[in-house]
């Protein structure tokens, strides 16, 4: 800014100067009438310049500024983009194992009259971009429900064996349906009690 005002106080003194040199040199006649109109047009213009620089800065910040903005919406709208598509890939494997939660549950129960909770499901998502790379199933774990209707016989308790709690209770009859159907291996199907 000083080096501007700087610049600035030193063209005007310069015109000035200049333009006053001219007119003491000019003899004193009608053209040093039309000759000091001219100066002094000079003179205004020269002090009036910083102004028209404003007028014609304006457009260079307006594009500045609407450069700025494009950046901005750009990185803004990417940064967007790329949530939105998180998000949606989210939703999209929770619906998923929703509907494959209650589908199987509902499949057991049709074939086999047996109640049976999913309590957990596994998917295989890789390094996949696309939004339908889960539908693998990596394991899946089931759970009977209890029937209050009937009395159970009280299980064995084994002290000192806490590894197998899954496959203790494999159901075959399940796996089967969930291998016809589903087309899931039953190497990652896994029960517990």
């Amino acid at each position: 800014m000083l080096e501007f005002l700087k610049s600035y106080i030193l063209s005007v003194t310069v015109i000035v100067l200049f333009l006053a040199f001219i007119d003491i040199i000019l003899p004193e006649n009608s053209i040093k009438k039309y000759a000091r109109f001219v100066t002094g047009l000079i003179v205004i213009v020269t002090i009036l310049s910083p102004v028209f620089k404003i007028f014609d800065r304006k457009n260079d910040i307006e594009t500045y500024i609407l450069s700025y903005q494009n950046e901005y919406n750009t990185v803004f709208t990417n940064s967007n983009q790329i949530d939105v598509q998180r998000k949606v890939k989210l939703q999209t494997e929770q619906i998923f194992k929703e509907k494959l939660k209650e589908s199987i549950e509902k499949e057991i129960y049709n074939s086999t009259k047996k109640r049976y909770s999913i309590t957990d499901i596994a998917l295989d998502k890789g390094n996949s971009d696309d939004i339908y790379s889960f539908a693998n199933i990596k394991q899946i774990k089931l759970k009977i429900l209890e029937d209050n209707s009937s009395i159970k016989s009280v299980d064995k308790v084994v002290i000192g064996e806490g590894n197998q709690k899954y496959d203790e209770y494999r159901d075959d009859e399940v796996v089967k349906i969930l291998q016809t159907k589903y087309d899931i291996n039953p190497s990652i199907i896994k029960f517990e009690k």
